[in-house]
């Protein structure tokens, strides 16, 4: 889920990707979801913006059709605890991770230090 019309821009996809670069909000996907029989959709956030989390709970609370959303949060940051704790509580944020092909990895490295989640 993103909007290239966002005065910031999006970190993705590239500006000059003719076939990405085109904002994708859920009015589009509800366009396409429901003849597959689609109800409901869980966002992934790629962003490394970590205000991008906020950006999508705001998108989500607009629209029924996102579920739940898996936020970008690295644990690896001083300020991991903080951030985790603001997203308490907000039902559709239940899980975090620090970049899709690294989450794993990260998770595991910083819950070896006895201060992770403590």
């Amino acid at each position: 889920m993103f909007d290239t019309r966002r005065p910031q821009g999006v970190p993705w996809p590239p500006k000059d990707d003719k076939v990405l670069y085109h904002t994708a909000l859920p009015d589009r996907y509800r366009k396409i979801a429901p003849p597959l029989g689609i109800t409901g959709a869980i966002e992934v956030e790629c962003s490394p913006w970590l205000d991008d989390n906020q950006w999508v709970l705001d998108v989500a609370a607009k629209d029924t059709i996102v579920v739940g959303t898996v936020g970008n949060l690295d644990p690896g940051t001083p300020d991991f605890r903080r951030h985790l704790n603001d997203c308490t509580g907000i039902p559709c944020f239940s899980v975090f991770a620090t970049e899709i092909c690294g989450v794993e990895t990260s998770v595991r490295n910083s819950a070896s230090e006895s201060s992770f989640l403590t």
